[in-house]
């Protein structure tokens, strides 16, 4: 033994006495015995065989703390008891009392017993037998808590330094109210035996008995899943099923598989009783300065007749899809995205469900848009350049965006706030045919424009901003013609597009006490030579504009370069803003455009004439924190008569609580826009804890139900659990109105048990349908 070591350990134990073990000041007998005591303690421990000179340095030593200790030198045994502590291989055990037999190299501990693990696991027992490493023995009525808080009751185990066996155990995650007459867990698992493989990082539960609110519900010979310090095991996740009218009985088992520590893929074998079976297929790689999804599936399925009578063919009996997606930063400044979705047809994807629980990567409508882009930021300009391929119904028309490169530059502001902008645009896109009047087969466009502005604000304290623009715009047009009498030909063309605009407003605010008003008058003329946006020009990026408050002051209201802004105009409105404490406001906006020129600029339905737009406003009211409403409104220009109006509100709070939202567009006969009056809402109550009841239903209120949904959600710390039922009446080609039900329960270390047909919510369901 080294004497370093031993005279370590005699100051460690000797400073660590508890204080009704101390000898008092001025007893210094007591002191003495009380020293040779626990000397002799750590004397004992350390001196485990004779030392010699070429002997190898001992293990750690064991460090035993207690209020009173005896040792027996001809049974080589101590006795510690009273607040015992023994210390050893970054273990620690606390008990009433701990027999430590040296010759046997066994330590016997008993009453209240707990165990610290090195992995941070805290095990109760009424008593321990363990071997003198610490790594292994023999417990019974065990009580564990593990890293996370959840919890092992047990009658009896074996722990050893890579597993522990448990015999007679409960598994829960759930916390227990002490308070409470029934002490259960809120669900639970009972098994036969449980193995906990630390080494493996596994649980293993052999006659297994789900129990929820004590109640079994579900059996099983053989159940494991991975323990709580790991993130990802490979394995069989939980099996997915369901059933709907289209596909009958749903069942699929996924299959996870750890391939590297940056790797993984996920294999489901789908099974359908009336379409055949469906094999789905996850593959996600993790790089330094990257990360790679790709998804994909395949059936064989039958046909269904064209149930909306549409003209368009149905699918093929092979189908499938494929997605990708993947971010690669190249370098601090660029950056490669890809987002792949391709499918056998455009209903696949809606009618099978092959993307469950995967919002991510859901489209957001049945066509689908693929795109590779590479970007580039720096701190004055930004650039990026990006290729789109489009699968719709109509497959002829349908461009290939090869590429589209943007790059625009700014200046940092100069002395009086002026800046500089240039901005650079080319466009080359293809398809298989033309569409006479409209589109060409293929087209290249190269556009430029450069331009500044100058802010200024005056003594009296309100603010002016001049802009000055000067575009070009370049085309290259292959079998494009103005109408189907003339034949394709190719031609180049070319337009210069100057453009100045001169902005005001005044803000003017006023306090109170408890509340402020904001009133800011604003305007602006703009103003640019009269180029009608002649058919010669194709439109591929501009057609889908509509006047509201968020371009009513934009220099350019197109969303994109083949239509010009062009003429003279003014704009006008104000800003109402009265705003209270506690984040609470009223807000009211309205503006209009006035022609300066009286020429038609914006297409038919867009909200403005020659004469000038309809009126625009927009409503935020949030009085309290029960309401909060949004609306905004277009309304006809003389008479003030709706044409388009748009409203959201949230009323309640969580006991009870309402959100709906409304949408109403006039009918527009000549310009083939249809009546649109459809209202979406919501109404739920978290009047009980822990519990969310929602009905939600989609109308038209001119035609009838769209989609109804009724659902109870109850959550707490380790139970999620849904149930409702839902009903559509959407319908296209192969995809017919639905009625089913939602069914979920997401156990917290096990994973979620779900149909795999069912919406989790009312949003899942007007997303999915009406979005």
């Amino acid at each position: 033994m080294s004497w370093k070591n031993f005279l370590n350990c005699f100051a460690t134990l000797a400073m660590t006495l508890t204080p009704s073990s101390r000898a008092k000041r001025g007893d210094p007998e007591k002191l003495g015995q009380t020293l040779n005591l626990f000397g002799l303690i750590c004397f004992i421990v350390l001196y485990p065989f004779p030392v010699f000179a070429d002997a190898q340095v001992p293990q750690k030593p064991i460090l035993i703390k207690a209020n009173q200790a005896t040792y027996t030198s001809s049974l080589d045994k101590i006795v510690a008891s009273g607040n015992v502590l023994v210390f050893h291989n970054d273990r620690t055990l606390l008990a009433n009392q701990v027999v430590f037999e040296r010759r046997e190299g066994t330590i016997e501990a008993s009453g209240d017993v707990w165990l610290r693990t090195p992995t941070g696991d805290l095990i109760w027992a009424q008593h321990v037998w363990l071997e003198e490493s610490m790594e292994n023995g023999k417990l019974s009525q065990i009580r564990i808590l593990m890293a996370d808080n959840s919890r092992f009751a047990a009658i009896e185990g074996l722990y050893h330094q890579d597993n522990t066996d448990l015999w007679g155990a409960v598994y829960s995650p759930c916390r227990v109210c002490q308070n409470k007459n029934d002490n259960k867990p809120l669900w639970q698992i009972k098994a036969d035996q449980v193995t906990h493989n630390r080494a493996e990082q596994i649980i293993e539960y052999r006659n297994a008995r789900l129990e929820i609110m004590g109640v079994p519900v579900i059996y099983t010979p053989y159940f494991r899943h991975p323990d709580p310090t790991i993130k990802r095991k490979s394995g069989l996740l939980v099996p997915v099923f369901g059933r709907t009218n289209d596909l009958g009985l749903i069942f699929g088992q996924p299959l996870y598989a750890v391939l590297s520590e940056d790797s993984d893929t996920t294999i489901t074998p789908l099974f359908t009783s009336r379409q055949g079976p469906v094999i789905i297929g996850e593959y996600r790689k993790r790089f330094r300065d990257s990360q790679w999804l790709f998804h994909s599936s395949y059936t064989h399925t039958k046909h269904l007749p064209n149930l909306s009578g549409s003209a368009l063919p149905p699918p093929t009996a092979n189908r499938w899809h494929f997605i990708t997606k993947g971010r690669m930063e190249l370098t601090d400044y660029h950056l490669l995205t890809v987002n792949i979705n391709r499918a056998s047809d455009t209903t696949f994807l809606r009618r099978y469900p092959i993307l469950p629980n995967k919002s991510y990567l859901i489209p957001k409508d049945k066509n689908l848009t693929s795109t590779v882009a590479l970007e580039q930021f720096f701190e004055k300009s930004y650039a990026s350049a990006a290729f789109y391929a489009f699968q719709t119904d109509n497959k002829p028309t349908t461009p290939l965006v090869a590429p589209l490169a943007d790059y625009h530059f700014r200046t940092q502001p100069g002395p009086n706030g002026e800046t500089l902008e240039a901005t650079f645009n080319f466009l080359s896109l293809t398809r298989q045919q033309d569409i006479p009047g409209k589109f060409p087969k293929d087209s290249q466009r190269l556009s430029s424009s450069v331009g500044g502005q100058v802010p200024y604000i005056s003594p009296w304290g309100d603010e002016w901003k001049a802009e000055m623009w000067l575009r070009g715009d370049i085309y290259r047009l292959k079998h494009f013609r103005t109408n189907s009498m003339i034949a394709p030909h190719l031609h180049t063309q070319g337009r210069f597009f100057p453009q100045g605009a001169l902005r005001w407003r005044y803000p003017f605010i006023s306090y109170a006490t408890t509340s402020s008003w904001l009133l800011e008058p604003e305007a602006m003329v703009v103003t640019s030579p009269i180029l009608p946006n002649k058919r010669r020009f194709p439109n591929e990026d501009a057609d889908n504009v509509e006047l509201d408050y968020t371009n009513l002051f934009k220099l350019d209201r197109f969303p994109g370069l083949d239509r010009l802004d062009f003429g003279s105009r003014l704009v006008y409105g104000f800003n109402n803003t009265w705003q209270f404490s506690s984040q609470r406001r009223v807000a009211f906006f309205l503006g209009k455009t006035n022609r300066l020129d009286h020429h038609q600029v914006l297409p038919p339905g867009a909200g403005e004439n020659s004469h000038g737009s309809d009126v625009i406003t927009r409503l935020k009211i949030e009085p309290a924190h029960w309401l909060n409403l949004r609306h905004q409104s277009r309304l006809q220009q003389k008479r003030l008569h709706l044409r388009v109006a748009e409203t959201y509100v949230i009323v309640g709070n969580p006991v009870l609580r309402l959100q709906a939202g409304h949408i109403y567009i006039v009918p527009q006969p000549l310009l083939t826009i249809p009546r649109i009056d459809q209202v979406n809402w919501q109404v739920s109550t978290q009047a009980i804890d822990q519990w969310t009841i929602a009905f939600a239903e989609s109308r038209n209120l001119r035609g009838g139900v769209l989609a109804r949904l009724i659902s109870f959600n109850y959550q707490n710390d380790c139970l999620q659990a849904v149930i409702g039922a839902y009903h559509t009446t959407y319908s296209d080609r192969d995809i017919r109105p639905d009625t089913g039900f939602l069914f979920q329960l997401n156990f917290k270390n096990l994973g979620t048990f779900s149909p795999i047909t069912s919406p989790t919510s009312p949003s899942d369901i007007f997303n999915s349908f009406f979005s």
